[in-house]
């Protein structure tokens, strides 16, 4: 059931993005130490901009809402942007094992635990949490599934564009790289075939896969919620 309480979602809302924040600062201090800027090339720190700044849209609308005395559910942002926010955040938990497996290093690290722990579990989950408990379920149309899809495939091209025309670090990931497959043992041959790039197709075409699941499987979900809010309201 929907919290419809206004006062507990600003409170939840403002606590989660302390953490977004938080989870951002160590990302940009992990990932790129002594360029700041550039850590805003990474993937998961991209993402967890964009679902940091909806969570703060919703602070501001849920604010602006509680003046209207009404038990409703909370404002919230624009569904299609807010869906975007939670399939990449959801989506980013869910590939991250496997771009792991894929690139051979391990899902949590020792040296950058908490890094792992609140991109990849904590953040995704407050993220989730926050529709599941105060998001307005129906409101999602199939054609918003496309909107978190140009994430994944701008962040390719820039990445790929810059990796070839950029000499230098790059905000490439292991996974466009062919040598990190031509070389691996602990894949099959078939991600070392074409000099490496066999694996870079194999592994950008699973993860953008798990993608679109993820997402669209979100959107099952809401229609699935909708329709017992609906038979519940009519008892």
């Amino acid at each position: 059931m929907v919290i419809r309480d206004r006062l507990i979602a600003l409170i939840y809302r403002i606590v989660a993005l302390i953490i977004g924040i938080a989870t951002l600062a160590i990302q940009l201090n992990t990932n790129v130490p002594n360029n700041f800027w550039a850590g805003f090339g990474n993937y998961a720190t991209i993402v967890t901009l964009f679902s940091s700044i909806i969570i703060l849209s919703e602070i501001i609308a849920n604010a602006i809402g509680m003046r209207e005395k009404r038990n409703t559910i909370a404002p919230g942002v624009v569904p299609f942007l807010f869906h975007g926010a939670l399939a990449l955040s959801v989506s980013l938990a869910v590939t991250h094992p496997f771009y792991c497996y894929f690139v051979g290093v391990n899902y949590m690290k020792p040296d950058t635990f908490v890094y792992s722990l609140l991109s990849f579990i904590v953040f995704p989950a407050i993220v989730l949490l926050d529709w599941i408990l105060f998001g307005e379920k129906g409101t999602v149309k199939w054609s918003y599934g496309m909107f978190p899809l140009f994430f994944p495939i701008f962040y390719f091209l820039f990445s790929v564009m810059r990796k070839n025309l950029v000499s230098g670090s790059t905000y490439s990931t292991l996974v466009f790289d062919q040598n990190t497959f031509l070389m691996s043992k602990h894949l099959p041959d078939a991600f070392s075939a074409g000099n490496g790039w066999a694996g870079v197709f194999i592994s950008i075409l699973s993860l953008f896969a798990i993608i679109v699941l993820v997402d669209f499987a979100l959107i099952l979900i809401n229609n699935l919620f909708a329709k017992r809010y609906v038979r519940e309201s009519n008892y």
